[in-house]
């Protein structure tokens, strides 16, 4: 029986065996999966920030609600502050966008309405970058004034509070009742 051996068979065996699989990745795939990761991340960023700021823009409303419901409220419960020594007339909220206000750099405040001075009770600044504005609005509020007769002035009117390209516009009735 002949035996015959190639001697290139044996240089693949030893290539073979000599050959070891390296554990890790490779380059490549080490770059996709980290550009991968770096976009699904600032997607997120960019949705987290965007959301974040739409958040500020309705608080800044519900803020702006809250304040109208305290002046009516307070005005329909004949609530009378320490500051107002005379007879309770009622309350007014103003806008401080048309100078109206008697404090300065404030965007709105409450005004209790006595016989002869008219003291602040609140007053609020927006957050930065919100404000109102009177775009779009058919009847723009600039006071409200809630009567302890139950007479009101200035409603039914529309409050537009914006910011960072989001929008929230509040509807006031001819009763005082706020939505948005």
């Amino acid at each position: 029986m002949l035996n015959f051996k190639f001697p290139f068979e044996k240089s693949q065996d030893k290539q073979i065996s000599n050959f070891k699989f390296a554990n890790g990745f490779t380059l490549i795939e080490l770059l996709v999966v980290f550009s991968l990761i770096a976009v699904i991340t600032g997607i997120g960023l960019v949705s987290l920030v965007s959301y974040s700021r739409a958040q500020t823009v309705k608080q800044a409303a519900a803020e702006v609600k809250q304040m109208i419901d305290l002046a009516k409220f307070n005005s329909l419960s004949f609530v009378k502050p320490e500051s107002c020594t005379d007879a309770l007339a009622g309350y007014k909220l103003d806008f401080c966008a048309n100078t109206l206000c008697q404090r300065a750099n404030v965007d709105y405040e409450i005004v209790v309405l006595c016989t002869t001075d008219d003291p602040v009770v609140q007053f609020r600044n927006f957050p930065s970058n919100i404000s109102t504005n009177n775009i779009g609005l058919s009847e723009p509020c600039t006071s409200i004034t809630f009567n302890i007769n139950k007479q009101t002035q200035g409603i039914p009117c529309e409050i537009n509070v914006a910011g960072y390209n989001n929008q929230v516009k509040l509807s006031v009735d001819s009763v005082g009742y706020v939505t948005y």
